[in-house]
């Protein structure tokens, strides 16, 4: 995870459809909302299985807005919407 212009970007590598590998460049809320919600830059760690649910950039480059990670325990965690502040 980076912090990068008070947003935080998660840096994910995933195969594509032909079992090519694709990082993936993953936008969430801003530092401040995250740390209210108790995430960190330990809430992700290089080598973690986990699944992203994004939507996805319009011009199909592998980029895309997070809307939740579940980890390989099935916890979900950076919940897009998971409070009250109307920029998130």
């Amino acid at each position: 995870m980076k912090e990068r212009n008070s947003e935080e970007k998660v840096l994910l590598d995933a195969p594509d459809a032909s079992g090519q590998v694709v990082s993936w460049h993953i936008e969430h809320s801003n530092v401040s909302t995250l740390s209210r919600l108790g995430y960190g830059r330990l809430s992700l760690q290089a080598g973690m299985q986990v699944t992203a649910v994004i939507n996805p950039g319009a011009k199909g480059e592998p980029i895309g807005l997070c809307r939740k990670i579940i980890l390989a325990d099935g916890k979900e965690i950076f919940i897009r919407g998971a409070n009250t502040d109307p920029l998130d």
